[in-house]
């Protein structure tokens, strides 16, 4: 088995030493790297998107990510498990100059999640109803993914405004109601 998490995980067999001695050189930063390049491509064209971006590691995918979805000042939820938390040494957190909450229990994310934004689930009604979403002073919006209820999975974007929180549909499989209450 070939596990890819991490180079500390699968030591590169003769057929991988065998590609990167004979991959053309170039500078990935510059756009100069064919390899990459088609990589990038390839990915874009899997997901749908415009364009991709490779990073080498997963510490830089987290800041990647920490730097385009917070703001300097914003709070950080993190299970205990979590990489940044474990591997990264809360470096991008500092990075960005966010505070982290640590969640000891799984659940714990969800609870508060559950009470800010004031989800209720009606199974026989087919219904996900959001009731006068709130979000805290520190936190302006929130991207809510793969939220599976048991007929079909929803994302929702929930964004801070001066007098509310706007509820965004992003996206939308199976056959339900989403009720927002302002």
């Amino acid at each position: 088995m070939i596990d890819l998490r991490s180079d500390l995980c699968t030591v590169p067999t003769e057929e991988m030493w065998d590609a990167m001695r004979a991959a053309e050189l170039g500078w990935a930063t510059v756009g100069e790297d064919r390899s990459v390049n088609e990589l990038c491509a390839r990915a874009a064209e899997l997901l749908g998107k415009d364009d991709a971006v490779w990073v080498p590691t997963c510490g830089m995918a987290n800041l990647v990510a920490l730097l385009t979805f917070c703001e300097p000042g914003d709070a950080v939820v993190l299970e205990s498990s979590s990489h940044v938390l474990t591997s990264e040494a809360m470096g991008i957190v500092v990075a960005r100059r966010t505070s982290a909450w640590q969640a000891w229990s799984s659940g714990v994310v969800f609870g508060l999640l559950q009470a800010c934004l004031r989800l209720s689930v009606d199974v026989p009604a087919r219904r996900l109803s959001v009731a006068r979403a709130i979000l805290p002073p520190f936190l302006s919006s929130l991207r809510l993914e793969n939220l599976d209820l048991a007929f079909g999975t929803v994302d929702l974007l929930f964004e801070r405004h001066p007098l509310d929180v706007s509820v965004t549909v992003v996206r939308r499989q199976g056959d339900f109601e989403v009720r927002v209450v302002k």
